[in-house]
Formats: C-alpha cells, sequence, structure tokens
C-alpha cells in the first residue's frame, strides 16, 4: 500500500515536470534570423496574449529597440530564441536602468540646484556684510564731520558777514549791465586769513527757486589779520548765472562760510555739507540690512 502510494507521489510530479517542458518548448519563442522572421515569429507570439499583454510586449520592444539605436541587426541578435515573457523582463531592466539614471540626474541636480542656492546665499550674505561695513564705517565719518562742523561753527561765527547785497550795475565802457555783489567781512577770530570760500544763494521776494546758488572764493591781498574788516565789491563774470539775471531791486543775498585759509594758504576748517541727512539715510539703511 505504501509502494503504490510513493509510485503515484513520483508519477504525479514526473507528469507536472513533463507538462512544464513541454508548455515551455511549445512556447513561441522570436526568430531573430532576419527581419522577416522577427516579424512573423512576433505576430505568432502574440497570438497567445492578451489585449493588454500584447500592448506590454509591443512596448517592451520598442524600449529595446530605442535602446539600441534602431539597429535592427544588433536588436534581432540580443531576441533572438527570447519568449515574450524574456522579453518583457530585458525590457523592464532597461526601463529599471533608465529610472535609476533618471533618479541620480535628478538627484545631481538637486545637488547642484542647492549647492548654487548656497553659494548664492552665501554671496548675498557677504555683500549684506560689506555693506554693513561700509555704512558703519560712513555713519562713523558723517558723525566725525558733524562734530567738526560744531566745533568750527564757533570760529566761523568769529568771521562776521554783513550788508550782503546784489545788483546789475550799468558799465562805463559798454552798454550790458554787469553783477556786482558787496558785502562786508568782519575777522574778530585769532587767525590771519588769506582766503575765503563762499555758498552764495541768490533769490527774491515771493521766489522759492533761487535765481543763482553758487560758490565762489576771494584772497585777501595781504591777509584778513585778527581785528580788520574789509568792503568788498567783486564783479562775477557777467556771462556766468550772475550775469543772465534780471535787473530788479528785491534780490536777496546769502552768504554763508564754507571753509578758511590762513597766512600759509593752509585750510583752517570748511563746513561739511549735509552730513546730517546723509548720516539719517546711512542709519535707516543699515537698520534695514540688522
Amino acid at each position: 500500500m505504501k509502494t503504490h502510494k510513493s509510485f503515484h507521489r513520483h508519477a504525479t510530479l514526473a507528469l507536472a515536470t513533463l507538462a512544464a517542458l513541454t508548455m515551455t518548448s511549445c512556447e513561441e519563442r522570436y526568430d531573430g534570423s532576419s527581419n522577416e522572421a522577427a516579424k512573423a515569429s512576433m505576430e505568432k507570439m502574440c497570438k497567445s496574449l492578451t489585449v493588454d499583454e500584447t500592448k506590454e510586449f509591443a512596448s517592451s520592444y520598442m524600449i529595446i529597440g530605442l535602446d539600441n539605436l534602431g539597429d535592427d541587426y544588433t536588436l534581432n541578435k540580443m531576441l533572438d530564441g527570447k519568449t515574450v515573457a524574456e522579453i518583457n523582463a530585458i525590457a523592464a531592466e532597461i526601463k529599471a536602468k533608465r529610472e535609476a539614471e533618471k533618479e541620480k540626474k535628478r538627484i545631481e541636480r538637486e545637488q547642484r540646484e542647492k549647492e548654487e542656492a548656497e553659494r548664492r546665499k552665501a554671496e548675498e550674505e557677504q555683500r549684506r556684510q560689506e555693506k554693513i561695513s561700509a555704512l558703519t564705517e560712513k555713519i562713523s565719518v558723517l558723525r566725525k564731520q558733524e562734530e567738526e562742523n560744531q566745533a568750527h561753527q564757533a570760529q566761523r561765527d568769529k568771521i562776521i558777514i554783513t550788508g550782503a547785497s546784489f545788483r546789475m550795475e550799468k558799465d562805463r565802457f559798454i552798454n550790458t549791465p554787469k553783477p556786482i555783489i558787496s558785502f562786508t567781512i568782519n575777522n574778530t577770530s585769532e587767525a590771519t586769513i588769506s582766503q575765503l570760500s563762499f555758498d552764495a544763494v541768490l533769490t527774491s521776494t515771493g521766489r522759492k527757486v533761487p535765481w543763482v546758488k553758487d560758490g565762489f572764493s576771494y584772497s585777501f591781498k595781504g591777509g584778513l589779520n585778527p581785528g580788520e574788516q574789509q568792503k568788498l565789491d567783486l564783479a562775477p563774470n557777467p556771462f556766468s548765472d550772475w550775469g543772465r539775471v534780471e535787473n530788479r531791486d528785491d534780490y536777496q543775498l546769502q552768504l554763508t562760510i564754507d571753509s578758511v585759509y590762513d597766512e600759509t594758504e593752509e585750510k583752517i576748517w570748511l563746513i561739511h555739507k549735509n552730513t546730517e541727512k546723509e548720516r539719517l539715510e546711512c542709519e535707516q539703511e543699515l537698520k534695514g540690512l540688522q
């Protein structure tokens, strides 16, 4: 009885193996001997496939073909003797390889983009720090200039300008009127003055925009000693803005001393212009960077 059961089991296994071999041997395979044979074998292979399986097989064939750059000889040689399942497996391997390469390129691209973003961020931070450093230094210079202005103001107040006026005066040699700037300068400081530089603004009643906004210098022959006073009538270039204004009697002239030179023609002091305005602008910009 035991022998009978053992024989039955071995017989069943043998039949299953034989059936598998028979199915394998009967399964259609790709014939790569020629393009015509390949086409015919593919048609036979597709007959036993469902619609979805046929689509998959066709897709696999396209994937393998594209991977071989349309070289029929190489393609036929590669697929010769292969079953549908084997061809699908080759295509799956190629597809997996492509996906792996695509993923690798994506990772490399993201890494490059990350590195580029970090580089730009580092450069922006460097520029920000450089800007902060430059603004901090400029604010320090402007504050020093403001301190110098305050110290120099006391000296400037000792050089007194009075009677500043402007007129167009008829020239005795030509008919064209010539411009005349008049004022008195009184040196109550302890320095001998060789030269003064002025800022001049010429306005008139009811006008917000100046007729003339200019700067000029005047050198004192022999210098202007402490305690001395001089009345000056200066004639600007008649072809400058001073000579092109109307001849009217309501001009108002404002003179401000810009810098002073001593008897050695060395600049004793000067007034730094717009220091407070520039400092406030720089401080506001610095605040936005911090």
